[in-house]
């Protein structure tokens, strides 16, 4: 088998050759700057001038150079143009070596550049190393070796010396770990690990050893079942407990090797996605695939029981509250009655009362008199001590009819009764989880470990934690007689688990996803040592000062403001208006309506088939070259392309990858379930992704759909989907999905069309928090400004764009309810007059004190140590009590304050909201019309199928766009006049190069002759004779 390499062929072509530049880019790079100009004068020949002015221009481009023979001979042509020398003079061939590397040096010299020589090399490999150590997928260190070089200006070398470098720190890491294994590796470490490789013991009976596929033992490890039936649960926690049980014993040795996640994550997956005969052979690495292995099954089965428990605890709930609301749907008329007799007791009593105040006041009366009187009254209206006391039992119970779910006593006593339902289910869960002991929520922590020490059996009479129960659940609790309510306290507990959990009150020390937040953030010993470098990486040096940045911030809010307060007030701005009461509001912009018809500028005449449109934008962009095997060192044969485009239908489409190789011809099942298995990952469906938006960006027609030229704006906004088959990440909403469960696909887009990022999570987790990801975890389209709807709204994600200097603009349903704050007292607002003026003051002072906090946080999302989504999910949920969260907040709401106002004084930034969100709601439509397969429902179950499905159909849209793309530029191109191509530039710059009604999304039926069909034999099936079924 061949040595693996980092970069695919097509890949490292690109890489050991000048880039390919269109004439636009032409007339930006391979302009010389002045001093390469006046450099250029010096040269003798001709031929030195271009070849000096081309390595000029390739090197602004990738920092790296390129010998002669390799220079395009377009790009050489238009320098010889540009530079008027006569095409005849220049030959490349004639610049010679020595003369390049002199200008080399030069070149290096002018740009603050070093050459890759031996002091470089050691500075890259003491890099690459420490990459190594954090990041094992080798393209991923290649591309961090490169970041590396640019970063410190120096020279980008070739391809084979860095390949060379990378080779050595890899293998120097896997002997440093195969070291410490030889070490520290214990007899019993070793059997324990072997183990995993023999046949499991139902195996080896006589009765199955005729079977192909055996299983073994860490077989039953590998999958991760996604049911909430009881049996699948308990099989979940056994198998928790076995990894739990080989992870304690290999814990001494794994802490010696000081694995990150990523690491972790990539030698386990290769483990999942091989046979046992592919781990065992290999003797040298063998043993840290199975620890990698384990802990990483040990971490994401501690997640999986983690959800299991979130949805066995809020179902349960939520159908005692169903068992209560529908009792009281069906004595609806038994409550009917009752309030009409205690409407008619009280009209009554009302009556009784009236005529008794007057009987009082009247001063001709004697008291005997007006006593008597009374009684008299008393008894016309039948007002005795008994009937009293039936008017206040029924006013009794139609206050208990009326009272909340969670004010009523059945409700309890529905939870209390069914309790053993959920502890089956759930129990097992709470004893089996590691809790961190650095969780701040102590009371609720000392109830969890109290659980696990008395494995589960509470006492009626014992002394149980309850401080962690609010006051009336504490009373709720107990009984009149001070006995514990043993099944309702379990209940209480388990949600007051399933809460903090999510919180981050909890940690839970044995899962990926819900660990302590410091755990996510830069480590506080890098962060102290290396602030200030960690700052300027992250380019956020202009903010280090909290003073300066917000005194800055203060003076720009004030200035705005003042602007939008004095246009209204003069008459400028006619869309704020003010209703009776003083509130301010502002009237909708008139939509635009001259969108012409897309479908006309595509082909009437016939229907293009999605497997041309794939096999066109790859010739185009090579897009097949991101999935690369996901092997350690030997790279098999690679897959025919066309099983590439098969895996990327059947997950984009929603068909399945079985099932799609059932539906076409030429495809073998095993070999596209083999393709779909080793070569598609979420990351690199990314990087598939960028090669499609970078071909894309490329053509001149994309710019154009850009309202402001060097301004990009782009929104995102999440689709709802049903998932059918059993999956813990799905969330119950009956809005979206009736009695189902489903999640969310977010979706990021730009203004021409181009999808730049997508994801997916739960149905039940607000998008905010995931709206940072597509800003920061994306290399091709950077963004200016952003938009979303009101559910990617939060004031710390105001917070972070600010910081980041992209513009957030969402469009809040209702404007004038947004509380407006400030820096400066509002009283100096009211004392200008001003009409609409801030609500309230954030607290400066708390914002100081954890500025440093908020930097770090910042650094943390953008250097890529953690996701925003993973930071946001726990701080939200700590909000209550987390400094850091009220400090964004504060922060947040004087970028979102300033936001506020330019909206309602600013035509121009409502329209390109408007139009923003426009197009991403579009192109929900068109996403749903690529999600074919299985009634839109998604047939999913896990997060990473998910992601891979999602970013797939993400794939297939962004391909449509690049075909439809290239199809209205082929007709610019073949436009008769320039005045013609003005009109039909006009005309496809107002349409959305999302369209479909041309492209064939369904599949192709053959109707032609000759096809051998299955036949029946209908007479026995009518003869078939049935016996009843006992």
């Amino acid at each position: 088998m061949p040595k693996k390499d980092y970069l695919s062929q097509e890949a490292r072509h690109r890489f050991d050759n000048p880039p390919v530049l269109n004439s636009e880019q032409k007339l930006i790079f391979l302009k010389a700057p002045q001093w390469a100009t006046e450099y250029a004068k010096t040269l003798q020949t001709p031929s030195n001038k271009v070849g000096f002015l081309l390595q000029v221009g390739y090197f602004r481009i990738v920092s790296r150079f390129f010998v002669p023979k390799r220079f395009h001979q377009s790009d050489v042509d238009f320098l010889v143009q540009r530079i008027s020398i006569d095409v005849n003079a220049v030959s490349i061939e004639e610049y010679e070596p020595r003369t390049a590397l002199r200008h080399r040096e030069d070149i290096l010299k002018y740009f603050g550049f070093t050459a890759f020589e031996s002091s470089s090399v050691q500075a890259l490999m003491e890099e690459t190393q420490r990459l190594a150590h954090v990041q094992t997928r080798p393209h991923l260190i290649f591309e961090g070796m490169v970041g590396f070089l640019q970063e410190h200006h120096i020279e980008i070398p070739t391809y084979q010396a860095l390949k060379t470098i990378l080779d050595k720190a890899l293998s120097n890491f896997e002997q440093d770990l195969e070291s410490i294994l030889t070490r520290y590796l214990t007899a019993d470490d070793i059997l324990l690990l072997d183990q995993l490789l023999i046949e499991h013991s139902s195996y080896q009976e006589d009765s199955r050893r005729h079977l192909k596929v055996k299983r073994y033992e860490i077989t039953f490890f590998k999958r991760i079942s996604q049911s909430m039936e009881t049996k699948q649960i308990r099989e979940r926690v056994y198998n928790f407990q076995n990894l739990k049980r080989m992870y304690l014993q290999l814990l001494p040795v794994a802490k010696r090797l000081k694995l990150s996640d990523a690491t972790i994550q990539f030698y386990a997956e290769y483990v999942i996605n091989n046979q046992v005969p592919q781990i065992a052979t290999r003797s040298t690495i063998r043993y840290l695939l199975l620890i990698s292995f384990i802990i990483h099954q040990y971490y994401l089965l501690g997640d999986a029981l983690i959800l299991t428990l979130n949805n066995a605890v809020t179902n349960y709930v939520n159908s005692c509250e169903n068992i209560v609301k529908q009792e009281l749907y069906e004595n609806r008329m038994q409550t009917a009655q009752l309030v009409s007799s205690v409407t008619q007791r009280s009209t009554t009593h009302i009556d009784v009362l009236a005529a008794i105040e007057k009987i009082i006041v009247d001063t001709v009366i004697e008291p005997l008199a007006k006593v008597t009187l009374i009684e008299q009254l008393f008894k016309n209206k039948r007002l005795s001590q008994k009937l009293l006391k039936e008017d206040e039992q029924r006013l009794k119970a139609l206050r208990e009819a009326n009272q909340k779910i969670n004010d009523r006593e059945d409700f309890y006593m529905a939870i209390e009764k069914g309790s053993s339902r959920l502890t089956g289910k759930v129990g097992e869960i709470v004893k089996a989880l590691v809790a961190s002991t650095a969780s701040s929520g102590k009371d609720i922590l000392k109830a969890f470990l109290y659980f696990q020490e008395k494995d589960g059996s509470i006492l009626a009479r014992g002394a149980v934690p309850t401080d962690f129960l609010g006051m009336e659940q504490q009373q709720r609790v107990l009984t009149p007689e001070g006995k514990l309510r043993v099944g309702l306290y379990k209940v209480f507990l388990f949600e007051q688990i399933r809460d903090d959990i999510k919180s981050g009150a909890l940690p839970i020390d044995s899962s990926y996803d819900y660990r302590s937040f410091d755990e996510y953030e830069i480590p506080s010993n890098v962060w102290s040592k290396e602030k200030d470098k960690l700052i300027e990486q992250a380019g956020l040096t202009a903010y280090k000062d909290s003073r300066i940045t917000l005194l800055q911030l203060n003076e720009k809010l004030n200035a705005q403001i003042k602007k939008t307060n004095e246009r209204i007030e003069s008459g400028e701005n006619k869309k704020v208006y003010f209703d009776a009461a003083g509130d301010w509001h502002l009237m909708k912009d008139k939509s635009e309506d001259d969108i012409v018809e897309s479908e006309s500028l595509y082909p009437q005449e016939y229907i293009i088939p999605l497997l041309e449109v794939l096999t066109t934008v790859q010739n185009a962009t090579g897009f097949t070259s991101a999935f690369m095997h996901a092997g350690i060192d030997y790279l098999p044969k690679r897959p025919e392309e066309k099983l590439f485009f098969a895996a990327i239908l059947g997950y984009g489409c929603n068909i399945g990858i079985r099932k799609f190789s059932f539906m076409s011809k030429g495809i073998r099942t095993s070999s596209l379930e083999t393709t779909a298995l080793h070569y598609f990952s979420p990351e690199m469906l990314i990087q598939a992704n960028d090669k499609v938006l970078a071909f894309s960006n490329a053509l001149p027609l994309t710019e154009h759909f850009k309202k402001d030229p060097g301004f990009i704006h782009t929104s995102s906004d999440g689709q709802k989907f049903d998932v059918s088959v059993a999956s813990l990440v799905a969330s119950p909403s009956f809005k979206y999905f009736g009695n189902g469960r489903g999640v969310t696909f977010y979706s990021f887009l730009d203004e021409s069309g181009q999808l730049f990022y997508s994801t997916t999570f739960s149905a039940a987790d607000p998008e905010s928090h995931y709206v940072l990801d597509g800003l920061t975890h994306n290399e091709v389209i950077i963004p200016n400004a952003h938009s979303t709807d009101t559910h990617g709204f939060s004031e710390p994600v105001f917070a972070v764009t600010g910081l980041l200097r992209i513009a957030f603009w969402p469009r809040f349903a209702r404007f004038h309810h947004q509380q407006l704050y400030c820096i400066d007292e509002v009283r100096t607002y009211r004392e200008q007059n001003y009409k609409i003026i801030p609500d309230a003051k954030i607290n400066l002072a708390h914002l100081e004190e954890h500025w440093d906090d908020i930097l770090r946080l910042v650094c943390t999302i953008k250097l890529g140590y953690s996701k925003a989504s993973t930071l946001f999910r726990r701080l939200n949920s700590y909000s209550k009590q987390h400094p850091l969260y009220k400090a964004l907040k504060d922060l947040g709401r004087l970028y979102k304050t300033i936001y506020v106002y330019e909206y309602m004084d600013d035509e121009v930034i409502r329209k390109s909201v408007s139009g923003s969100l426009s197009k991403i709601e579009s192109n929900n439509k068109f996403s749903k019309a690529i999600l074919v397969g299985n009634n839109q429902e998604l047939i999913w179950a896990t997060r990473k199928e998910q992601l891979i499905s999602e970013r797939c159909k993400t794939l297939i849209a962004n391909s449509i766009n690049a075909y439809n793309l290239m199809l209205l530029s082929e007709k610019l191109v073949s436009a008769a006049s320039e005045e013609d191509k003005q009109v039909l530039l006009k005309k496809i710059i107002a349409t959305s190069t999302q369209s479909w009604a041309h492209i064939n999304l369904v599949g192709e039926y053959d109707f032609s002759d000759g096809k051998d069909y299955k036949t029946f034999d209908l007479d026995a099936l009518k003869k078939l004779m049935l016996t009843p079924v006992n």
